[in-house]
């Protein structure tokens, strides 16, 4: 879901007005979850926590807890930075879109590119796998929304023969 930055600032600059006395010293070149929720255009500080904890997980940024101004909340602040293989969060973005991702053999494509290349439907799709008794394999692919799903690829050289000889 794409956000205004225009409307995530207004929400930013309203925050900090009602909790002035709650500022931050973030360290310099690192980045704090607001900076992150800005970045990725999330609505919500919670989502864009989230995702940063997920980068630090699989290795992504580096995570450092640093302190509020007014420990009355009690509350922890991290900042983050991108690990020493990454250079930008550009890349840390990619490399989190790749994470844990099959590489798929060359000459095979996912029946969703064969839906729209051929502008036929997924199951008739898979009813010629079935009626032609082609071999199918299930490869974890990126998805839109910066994850991985598993996804069925057959080989597309078989696919085409088969499909222009059909009658």
């Amino acid at each position: 879901m794409m956000i205004n930055n225009k409307i995530i600032k207004a929400y930013s600059n309203l925050y900090e007005a009602i909790n002035h006395d709650v500022a931050t010293v973030c360290p310099a070149g690192w980045y704090s979850t607001a900076d992150l929720q800005l970045h990725w255009e999330y609505a919500t500080l919670r989502a864009a926590s989230s995702r940063a904890l997920d980068y630090y997980t699989k290795g992504l940024f580096i995570r450092k807890e640093y302190k509020l101004k007014n420990k009355s909340t009690g509350c922890k602040a991290y900042a983050y930075h991108p690990s020493h293989k990454y250079k930008s969060l550009a890349q840390c973005d990619y490399e989190y879109r790749n994470y844990n991702v099959d590489k798929i053999p060359a000459g095979w494509v996912s029946v969703r590119d064969l839906k729209i290349k051929y502008k036929i439907s997924k199951s008739f799709v898979h009813d010629l796998i079935d009626k032609w008794n082609l071999d199918y394999k299930i490869y974890k692919a990126a998805n839109k929304l910066g994850g991985y799903t598993a996804m069925m690829f057959i080989n597309y050289n078989k696919f085409k023969k088969l499909y222009d000889q059909r009658s």
